[in-house]
């Protein structure tokens, strides 16, 4: 199997191979048919995509397991591990799934057109509104449950994403 190349690399091994499109100072012609065949080079099997923020992701079966993986270590995560070890973060999501944060976020993205960040509020957004149904849980221990150091943090999150206080929420349901 071939190796896949970066754009600088692709624009290098094409300098190898067809050294008029390469001016030899770091630049490149600007003919047409110098362009036009630079492209085609790019688009072949050696070239990755790269876009101004990263590399181009394209949907794929194997991108959207991530994205179920992602879900599931999530929701695992708010019921089993938020309490001892705080909120999730995009980055830890991203090293149990063996990618870079970066390269995780994007991928994410391009899969659900949403934020892994924006995800995670919305699950624990989710899960708060299911344990305030219970009377019997006070806002701090909603809070603690849900990873927040403090219940000051959890009521400022919660009022942000649903314009109610956890204790005027609890009230109207």
């Amino acid at each position: 199997m071939k190796e896949r190349l970066g754009l600088h690399s692709c624009a290098y091994e094409f300098k190898v191979r067809n050294r008029e499109i390469y001016d030899g100072v770091g630049g490149y012609s600007t003919t047409n048919a110098d362009f036009i065949t630079f492209f085609q080079y790019v688009n072949s099997e050696d070239y990755i995509a790269y876009g101004p923020y990263g590399p181009v992701i394209e949907p794929s079966e194997s991108n959207h397991s991530v994205v179920k993986k992602f879900i599931t270590l999530l929701d695992d995560y708010i019921n089993t591990k938020a309490q001892r070890e705080g909120l999730p973060s995009v980055a830890w999501f991203a090293d149990k799934c063996c990618l870079s944060t970066g390269y995780f976020g994007t991928l994410v993205k391009t899969e659900t057109g949403r934020a892994a960040k924006d995800i995670i509020a919305d699950r624990l957004l989710s899960h708060a509104k299911q344990l305030l149904n219970d009377d019997k849980l006070t806002i701090t221990i909603i809070s603690n449950r849900l990873g927040f150091d403090y219940p000051q943090h959890f009521v400022r999150f919660f009022k942000t994403h649903t314009g109610k206080t956890p204790s005027a929420y609890r009230k109207a349901s």
